[in-house]
C-alpha cells in the first residue's frame, strides 16, 4: 500500500508508487494514466517523460546509423561500378555495363553478407565456417540486386516508423500536461462549469484532456490516456527492433 501524497497533487493520498522512481501517484493520476503499463506496474509523468526522451535518443542514434549505411553502401555501389566497367569495358560494352551494376549491387548489399558471414561462422567456428560462408556469398551473387533494394525498403520503412513513433510520443505527453493542467485548474475552480472555463480562453481554451471530457465524458478520457501509456511502452518496444548499435547510445 503506497503511502504519502500524490507528487503532482498534493493535496492527495498516493494509492500506488511509481515502479520506477518511488513517486507517489493519487486514484484520479492511477485511474488516468498510472494502470496503463500493466502488470500491476505504474509511471509518474516524469518517468514517462524520460522513457519518451530515451526513445528520441535512440531513435536519432538509429538515423545516423542508418545515414552511415547508406553512405557505404554507395561508395560500395560506386567502387564496385568503376571496377565493373575496368574489367569489362575492353572486351564487351554491354557486359561491362551489366557487370558493373551486379558489382554494384555487391558492393552496396557488402553490410547485408557481412552479418549472413559473421552468422555463419558464429554456428560453425573454424576453417569450415569461413568456407560455407565464402560458398553462401558466391551463392548469393544472383540476389545481391535484391539484397540491395531489400535493404533500402527495410530502412524506409523503420524511418517512417520512427517518425510515427516520436509523433506518438509527443501526443501523449501533450496530452498527459494537458490532464495535469486540467486536474488543478478544476482542483481551482470547484463547482465552476468545465465548457464555461474552456470558453474562457485560459488553460483549458486548447486543452486536450478537457475537450475529451467535454465531448465524451471523463471516463473516455481517462482510457484515452490509459492507452497513451500503452502506446508508449509498444513505441519502446518498436525503437528497440531497430536494433540501434550500443556503442551509438548515450552513456
Amino acid at each position: 500500500m503506497a503511502s504519502g501524497k500524490c507528487y503532482h497533487h498534493p493535496s492527495k493520498d498516493a494509492v500506488a508508487q511509481c515502479s520506477e522512481c518511488g513517486k507517489g501517484i493519487c486514484k484520479d493520476c492511477y485511474d488516468s494514466y498510472g494502470a496503463g503499463m500493466g502488470a500491476g506496474k505504474a509511471l509518474c509523468f516524469d518517468c514517462t517523460e524520460e522513457m519518451v526522451k530515451d526513445h528520441a535518443a535512440d531513435i536519432a542514434a538509429f538515423r545516423r546509423q542508418v545515414k552511415t549505411e547508406i553512405i557505404l553502401m554507395i561508395i560500395g555501389a560506386v567502387i564496385g561500378y568503376i571496377l565493373g566497367v575496368w574489367a569489362f569495358i575492353g572486351d564487351n560494352g554491354s557486359m561491362a555495363f551489366v557487370s558493373a551494376l551486379l558489382i554494384a549491387c555487391l558492393g552496396a548489399s557488402l553490410g547485408a553478407l557481412i552479418k549472413v558471414g559473421k552468422f555463419i561462422k558464429r554456428i560453425i567456428p573454424g576453417d569450415a565456417g569461413d568456407v560455407i560462408a565464402y560458398l553462401a556469398a558466391c551463392f548469393l551473387a544472383p540476389a545481391y540486386p535484391f539484397i540491395t533494394l531489400f535493404g533500402f525498403i527495410k530502412r524506409n520503412k523503420q524511418i517512417k516508423q520512427a517518425d510515427e513513433v516520436i509523433a506518438s510520443d509527443e501526443n501523449i505527453l501533450r496530452n498527459m500536461r494537458d490532464y495535469f493542467a486540467y486536474t488543478q485548474t478544476m482542483e481551482n475552480n470547484v463547482g465552476v462549469d468545465l465548457t464555461k472555463l474552456a470558453d474562457q480562453g485560459g488553460v483549458l481554451f486548447e486543452n486536450t484532456y478537457a475537450q475529451t471530457v467535454i465531448n465524451k465524458g471523463e471516463k473516455e478520457a481517462q482510457a484515452e490516456l490509459r492507452q497513451g501509456m500503452v502506446t508508449i511502452a509498444a513505441n519502446g518496444e518498436i525503437v528497440r527492433s531497430f536494433d540501434v548499435k550500443p556503442k551509438n547510445k548515450a552513456a
